[in-house]
């Protein structure tokens, strides 16, 4: 029987990030999947550890988050509104690009924003946020939950 591990949002934080793994192993977990915002807005210390410790369980998936966008929005020159928040990031990703190396760039940008994979015959689409794009507020809760 496959044991799946599907991890989301670690933006960072590699103690908790370590944790979770050290959880999985005992667990016996047979796939990881990982559904993106890997680094940001978190510290850059971390950066290089994460990146490895996701190699290293060989994962069945990848994607591409919505901090990975904005990362590579900044790279691209894209421009971002000019407010106080847009600036942050445009900040925030020129930083956490010091730390990456081109090849850890390219791994991050060719990952999907969203994939398929069939289990037993189940066709599962996973993607960080929708499968068209990796960023919103569509998924906002705004009603009560007997409208959800």
């Amino acid at each position: 029987m496959e044991k799946i591990a599907i991890i989301s949002d670690i933006h960072g934080n590699l103690t908790a990030f370590q944790a979770v793994l050290a959880d999985a192993k005992r667990e016996k977990v047979t796939s990881h999947w990982f559904l993106g915002d890997y680094l940001m807005p978190g510290p850059s210390t971390s950066t290089k550890e994460i990146l490895n410790l996701i190699a290293n369980t060989h994962p069945t998936i990848c994607l591409r988050g919505n901090w990975e966008g904005v990362l590579f929005d900044s790279i691209d020159g894209k421009a971002l509104q000019d407010t106080s928040t847009h600036l942050y990031l445009e900040d925030l990703s020129q930083h956490q690009a010091q730390y990456l190396t081109t090849k850890e760039l390219t791994w991050l940008r060719q990952l999907p924003i969203t994939d398929h994979i069939t289990i037993d015959g189940w066709k599962i689409n996973i993607s960080h946020h929708l499968p068209k794009k990796s960023w919103g507020r569509e998924l906002i809760v705004t009603q009560d939950q007997e409208h959800f």
